[in-house]
């Protein structure tokens, strides 16, 4: 064969790069096809897919920003959970000053206690010796101091009890 008598499109060479780059009717016709089954859910979603791009594009230009303000609101929320607030403090000192109000009337009860049984021993040691003018005076002081101590042990009894139910209330 002449080079004449070849037409271009003849060349093995052209043949095979036409069947690549040119699509045959019915690939077309398919392709048409699946582009319009798809493209309203595709559109959808890579209009999503691009403003959710855009958006970290954005965020990313402020990365910076975002983590310094996330830091310091991390730091709120630990100083605030860490640290006592106002009412935690004030709940602290009412539980506080009731207990010790409790725990001081209730020594002051026993002390009371003990000094009413010292007291009673030493009438019962006098009531035992013969009454002369001096014993019977000391023993009715005695009774005197008796029944004081005791108005003063129940004073306490009862100061100790209110406290406890502060304690309590407190406590709520």
């Amino acid at each position: 064969m002449e080079p004449e008598d070849q037409k271009p499109n003849d060349d093995p060479v052209s043949k095979k790069s036409a069947a690549i780059t040119t699509p045959s009717a019915a690939e077309t016709g398919s392709e048409q096809a699946c582009d319009e089954k798809t493209s309203d859910g595709q559109d959808e979603s890579d209009g999503k897919a691009k403003k959710g791009k855009e958006l970290l594009s954005k965020l990313n230009e402020y990365k910076e920003i975002i983590s310094i303000i996330v830091f310091f609101i991390g730091g709120c929320i630990w100083i605030y959970s860490t640290f006592a607030t106002k009412v935690y403090v004030a709940r602290i000192q009412c539980f506080l000053g009731a207990t010790i109000q409790r725990v001081d009337n209730e020594e002051q009860s026993r002390v009371f206690q003990s000094d009413i049984i010292d007291l009673n021993i030493r009438l019962a040691r006098l009531q035992k010796d013969p009454a002369t003018a001096d014993i019977i005076v000391d023993i009715e002081t005695g009774k005197q101091q008796v029944a004081d101590l005791a108005k003063k042990k129940s004073l306490a009894d009862e100061t100790a009890k209110k406290a406890t139910d502060a304690v309590e209330e407190c406590s709520k």
